[in-house]
């Protein structure tokens, strides 16, 4: 099977342009960036930030170590190096003049805003850096912090020492609540349960900020449009005085002065939790939902609105007012959260907010309240009232797409595809997206004979709610929960070896659960695996390999697909995250049961296969996988490892060949083509074998890579991004097959035949999609004997001979985890 993510090998090209790469790194690091400084001025080279305070645990000081770090604290920061070695922006800056005749070629091929100018040691921001942080540990709960600077300046290079003491930190003793509203305040404290703030934990401004931002929601919730954060403040400790906060304090504050016993070992404070009457008297009106306007397809450049240009369609509790009739009311009757009559919610406006985004259906989606004046309300005044505005602005309803591809693989040197895509985003004016996709291609071997021929063809019907027998119509509206309906054909044709069909055809349902979790679960899936056409040369390797042979037969799938998703990112600046995947693929059980009743009901004379003349498949597979994101300014450390294991049992002898894992390639083993390593210690003679691709019913991997900003592009529109990564893993099969020594798992030295290989990439970032190059070597080979298979090749990456025979080039689109 080719790699369907464009992989291609280099060999001939890239060793010379790593050789180069190498003398240019080397020749920038030799250049000194302090010549071109003035005589008084010295190059900020280094900050560093020694932690101290008492009973702070290692991962407490990371994180104090890492705000402290951050760009409104730290004023200054020496001038980015890429790779930790050499600082190209500044190089660049200090080498490019326009002026001059040697810099006009220079000119043609960088980017102006490549030229970072050097970042001069400043002796009033390095004391306005150590009274921030001190601000900030203040505002954390350290009253007691301290921070001071000494800056070490040698041959026109400083380096910065920030001298950091957090001291204790106070913890809370008390929480009490002064809310003069009664109604408010029964609010309030009827929530308590849901407070952030609790006795004994220690204090921090972001608690504060938390908890102020959950009382305002709370009240908003409750009906109070109206009400901000603004009208609540915290008093700590202490009655009007002067506000906890310096001139200097880049924070702000919600605080006043606390007064605590500072003789204390731990020291405590005490948090009123003030709610202020405020001057205009309707600051705390609770307003109702009085009506609901609809525009669904407003121009993009609609400005003022003129509802008699519109066709207006009461339905239920909100009218439409429409220029074309693209949407069915009920599209809108399963997307709004709030009703004529209620109190206003925050959370509800929201959750129509991310329901109408998730339709797809809308460029702009705006959803406006507006105060009702009291001069136009007819019945009492004493109520107040909100009308509900939602405008939207749709997206183009059909749309057609062509793609060209070209890739490569470890059994074939090039092949090309072209694809069509057609996708109505309205189908029957209910929101149902319909996607249309066929591709063709061929793959070439290296007389340019054709190698394979590849055909396919997807239909895929997405409806934005649970399909079901029985009522869930609440459910779905909270889960942003989807229908899909997919289905499709593979043909490959590989020439000398085999034909392949494949019909598949799946229904099953998407939704969140929450904010960090989601699901996919498909309880109908169907497909038929065909197989045909063997060459004799692969017939003949497929009777003396009785696994590789079991794997090739024809057979029917039917069964059940179930996926969990965590995904902890909740914003793009989220410096630490995890996501992870739990996959369940079932097939068989089901027709074992109708199997059951088949033979039952005729007397063991008929089952499945006699009746449909198709064998069908048994199996469950189970895989997870886990990462781990570790974000910097300019770098991000990706951590992964992910097990699999596919089981047939009952009648079956193995698992489809299509469902069995393998390793190599541009998104697994980076240093090994794809599908060419293991099983185990297994060593195949490729020249011996009529067929390569090696897979296996067991998969071990862990990934680490470090990614790492080097250049931006056309105008910082593209990023050139390098990465260091290696790789460890293999697959097994799960019994001893004679004709496969050492392919085998087993507990007691599987460890042994993990293989490893490490390499570096280049990245080209465009936002919407990323192009990879990755360039890798194997390190550790379990097919290899000798020193436990390390360094294989032995390991000279200076040799260019070597470099062109043991590096791995892959290209692909995307990230490989």
């Amino acid at each position: 099977m080719k790699d369907k993510l464009n992989f291609f090998r280099l060999n001939s090209i890239w060793p010379g342009l790593w050789f180069v790469c190498a003398c240019i790194i080397m020749f920038m690091t030799s250049c000194s960036n302090t010549k071109y400084l003035a005589q008084n001025q010295a190059l900020l080279v280094k900050n560093t930030i020694r932690l101290k305070g008492e009973y702070l645990t290692k991962t407490e000081k990371e994180n104090i170590r890492n705000d402290l770090n951050s760009s409104s604290i730290l004023l200054q920061t020496p001038n980015y190096k890429t790779l930790g070695i050499a600082r190209v922006g500044l190089w660049l800056y200090n080498h490019y003049d326009s002026s001059k005749e040697s810099s006009r070629l220079l000119g043609w091929l960088i980017n102006k805003n490549w030229l970072k100018p050097p970042v001069i040691y400043d002796s009033g921001l390095a004391r306005q850096t150590a009274q921030n942080m001190e601000d900030y540990l203040i505002n954390q709960g350290y009253f007691r912090a301290s921070a001071h600077y000494e800056a070490h300046i040698k041959k026109q290079k400083a380096s910065v020492t920030y001298l950091v003491n957090t001291g204790k930190n106070f913890l809370i003793n008390q929480i009490r609540y002064d809310i003069q509203d009664s109604l408010i305040r029964s609010i309030v404290v009827a929530d308590t349960s849901q407070s952030l703030l609790h006795k004994g934990i220690p204090y921090k401004t972001d608690l504060l900020v938390n908890e102020r931002e959950r009382i305002t929601r709370l009240l908003n919730d409750h009906g109070y449009y109206q009400f901000s954060t603004d009208d609540i403040v915290f008093v700590v400790d202490t009655v009007n005085t002067a506000l906890l906060k310096t001139t200097t304090n880049p924070f702000e504050s919600i605080l006043n002065v606390f007064s605590a016993a500072k003789s204390r070992e731990k020291p405590t404070l005490n948090i009123d939790v003030v709610i202020r009457q405020p001057e205009d008297s309707t600051d705390y009106r609770r307003y109702f939902i009085r009506q609901i306007h609809i525009f669904p397809d407003l121009p993009l450049n609609a400005t003022n609105i003129d509802t008699t240009q519109f066709y207006r369609m009461p339905y239920r509790y909100f009218t439409i007012y429409t220029r074309h009739n693209l949407f069915r009311p009920n599209v809108f009757y399963r997307a709004l959260y709030f009703h004529p009559g209620e109190l206003y919610s925050r959370t509800a406006y929201e959750q129509t907010l991310s329901q109408l985004n998730s339709l797809n259906q809308w460029k702009f989606v705006n959803v406006r309240f507006r105060v009702v004046p009291d001069s136009l309300l007819h019945g009492s005044r004493d109520t107040s009232w909100l009308d509900a505005n939602l405008y939207l602005i749709p997206e183009k309803r059909q749309e057609v797409g062509v793609s060209l591809e070209g890739t490569t693989g470890s059994d074939y040197e090039l092949g090309s595809s072209i694809g069509l895509s057609y996708m109505n985003r309205n189908v029957n004016r209910a929101a149902n997206i319909l996607t249309v996709s066929l591709k063709g291609g061929i793959e070439l071997d290296s007389a340019l004979n054709i190698y394979a021929q590849e055909m396919s063809g997807q239909i895929n019907l997405n409806f934005p709610r649970f399909i079901v027998p029985f009522g869930l119509r609440r459910i779905s509206r909270f889960a942003n929960a989807k229908t899909n309906l997919n289905m499709g054909f593979d043909y490959m044709n590989r020439i000398d070896f085999y034909k392949f069909q494949n019909y598949y055809a799946s229904f099953g349902y998407t939704w969140n659960e929450t904010a960090t979790k989601s699901w996919i679960v498909k309880p109908f899936v169907l497909a038929y695996n065909k197989y045909s056409n063997f060459s004799p040369a692969f017939q003949q390797e497929l009777d003396s390999n009785q696994f590789l042979r079991n794997s090739f037969q024809s057979v029917f799938l039917e069964g059940e697909n179930i996926s969990f998703i965590y995904n902890n990112q909740l914003s793009a600046s989220q410096r630490r995250f995890n996501y992870l995947r739990l996959d369940l693929d079932e097939s068989g059980l089901l027709l074992e049961a109708v199997d059951g009743i088949l033979k039952s009901a005729s007397g063991n004379k008929t089952d499945f296969t006699k009746l449909t003349t198709l064998n069908y498949s048994q199996y469950v597979k189970l895989t997870a996988e886990y990462k781990h994101y570790y974000n910097w300014t300019h770098a991000t450390l990706v951590s992964r490892i992910m097990a699999g294991v596919a089981v047939p049992y009952s009648g079956s002898q193995a698992v489809p060949y299509i469902k069995q894992f393998f390793a190599g390639g541009p998104n697994s083993m980076r240093a090994w083509h794809l599908r060419t390593l293991g099983p185990g210690s297994y060593k195949y003679n490729a020249s011996n074998l009529v067929f390569v691709d090696q897979t296996g019913e067991m998969k071990i991997e862990g990934n680490l890579e470090y990614r790492f900003d080097i250049l931006q592009l056309f105008g910082g529109v593209t990023f050139l991004k390098g990465a260091l990564f290696t790789d460890v893993g293999n697959i097994w099969n799960l019994r001893t097959d004679p004709s496969k020594p050492g392919a085998a798992f087993h507990l007691n030295q599987f460890y042994r035949q993990l293989a490893v290989g490490s390499g570096f990439g280049l990245r080209l970032d465009f936002n919407y999609f990323l192009l990879r190059l990755d360039m890798a070597t194997p390190l550790k080979d379990p097919a290899v004997s000798a020193h436990d298979g390390w360094f294989p090749n032995g390991f000279r990456p200076l040799n260019l001979k070597w470099l062109g025979k043991n590096l791995v080039f892959s290209f692909a689109v995307g990230y490989p985890f």
